[in-house]
This record gives C-alpha cells, sequence and structure tokens, in this order.
C-alpha cells in the first residue's frame, strides 16, 4: 500500500498496480514505437541508428514524428525529449503516427501539434508502465469491507487520488 485516507466516512487505499494494462498491446495506440534497442522490445524493429529521412521514405504517410530517448539504469526509463546522462541514455528509435492511424483512431484532420501532443502522452504513458507507476484504490467502508475499487491509473497518483474521492460517497 503506498498511502491510505479517510474520506467521507469510508477509507481510501491507494495501492501500486502489480498487473496493470500493457499499454501498448492490451490498447490500441495512435502511435507507432520503432527501435533499434538490442536488449528490449519497445515495438517495432528498424536498422540502427535510421535517419529520420530513411524512415519518412520508409513510412510516406507520417504526419507527426518525434525521437525515442531510453535511459538504461537499474531499469528502463523513456522520452521524446532526451536525458542528460551521456553514458546511459540516448536516441533508441522514433514514434511516428501515420495517415493510416490518424484515421484509424478518429484524428483525421487534427493540427501536427495535437498529433505530436498525443505521441507525448502515449509516449509517457508507456514509460509509466516500464517503470511501475501505475495505480489503483481499494474503499472500504467504517467496518472494513472493500466496497469499491479500480486499478490502471497511470502516473502520479493524483488522479487516482481524485477518482477514489469521487467514489467514495
Amino acid at each position: 500500500m503506498i498511502d491510505s485516507f479517510e474520506h467521507a466516512g469510508m477509507t481510501v487505499e491507494i495501492h501500486q498496480d502489480e498487473d496493470p494494462p500493457h499499454p501498448r498491446k492490451d490498447y490500441e495506440p495512435t502511435s507507432i514505437i520503432g527501435h533499434w534497442h538490442k536488449k528490449y522490445d519497445l515495438g517495432t524493429r528498424l536498422d540502427s541508428g535510421m535517419s529520420e529521412e530513411t524512415l519518412r521514405e520508409y513510412f510516406p504517410s507520417i504526419l507527426a514524428l518525434l525521437p525515442l530517448y531510453m535511459y538504461d539504469h537499474s531499469g528502463i526509463t523513456i522520452n521524446t525529449t532526451g536525458f542528460s546522462c551521456k553514458w546511459d541514455s540516448g536516441q533508441v528509435g522514433w514514434v511516428w503516427i501515420t495517415r493510416e492511424n490518424a484515421e484509424a483512431m478518429g484524428c483525421e484532420g487534427w493540427s501536427e501539434e495535437k498529433l505530436l501532443d498525443t505521441i507525448r502522452a502515449e509516449v509517457s504513458e508507456y514509460n509509466s508502465y516500464l517503470t511501475g507507476e501505475v495505480h489503483g484504490y481499494v474503499i472500504k467502508d467504517a467496518n472494513g469491507e472493500e466496497v469499491d475499487s479500480r486499478w490502471g491509473f497511470y502516473g502520479s497518483t493524483e488522479d487516482c487520488r481524485a477518482e477514489a474521492r469521487a467514489a467514495a460517497r
């Protein structure tokens, strides 16, 4: 248990989700991750160090594209902006949205910036999964009996706490 608090006469417990859904396999992400890391399977395999130009030639319908960086030291973390450690981090691939993916997910006509925000959000969610930052709550009544629970909150515990407060009424 990460935390516990009282709300509306109920006890709310915040826990780490020990078996969260994989955001890239259990859901249908809009973005595609291509990578060349030899140790990890982060998505589609690309040739080592594939350039943006080569990627765009291979996937001509790319609408939005960002680099994928990884920090690997006692676990991994990923983002689209890079890390300051030159020894344990670097670019390991690309993340993009094609015209076909945008149409399939109902995102056609979106601006490039909105598509880039989608990429950033999906990479952030995947990073939460990779780093174990996925939470859930359990609500118990005054007798200690479980009355509600919900799991799968990616990222910080704040959204999980807010949902738990709303449910404990």
